[in-house]
């Protein structure tokens, strides 16, 4: 780690920069039919509110002995309809967090790849992954 923040540096001496990354620009929602979390099934939004809550609840939850903040044991999360679905593991949060995360890759990547004057596919917006 030492030795990323001595490069990072270095760079930043050399006058490099960095462009901030942005999310999905586009409206984003996908829909989850969930066989093994039934409870989790609803439509979500995907963006940057979704992913940093979490991002968070994960980080805090990895960096605090397997314990989600206040010392909530069942992480809430609403869907787009204003439903509220409980984790009832961490496991089940994981499977959630892998769908929404990989649809925001998606859409950025999709994003990215029509400013670049392509032509592409929209990805789902339906998953059975949970």
């Amino acid at each position: 780690m030492r030795r990323l923040g001595v490069v990072c540096a270095a760079l930043l001496m050399m006058g490099a920069t960095w462009a901030t990354p942005s999310g999905p620009q586009l409206p984003t929602t996908i829909t989850l039919t969930c066989s093994v979390n039934t409870t989790l099934s609803g439509t979500y939004n995907v963006d940057e509110y979704m992913m940093t809550l979490l991002n968070s609840e994960l980080l805090y939850y990895i960096a605090n002995g397997s314990v989600f903040p206040n010392a909530t044991q069942v992480p809430a999360i609403a869907d787009t309809s204003g439903a509220v679905h409980l984790f009832a593991s961490i496991a089940a949060l994981e499977a959630f967090y892998k769908v929404i995360a990989g649809m925001w890759i998606a859409v950025a990547n999709y994003q990215n790849r029509l400013n670049a004057g392509q032509s592409p596919t929209y990805p789902s917006n339906t998953s059975t992954a949970c």
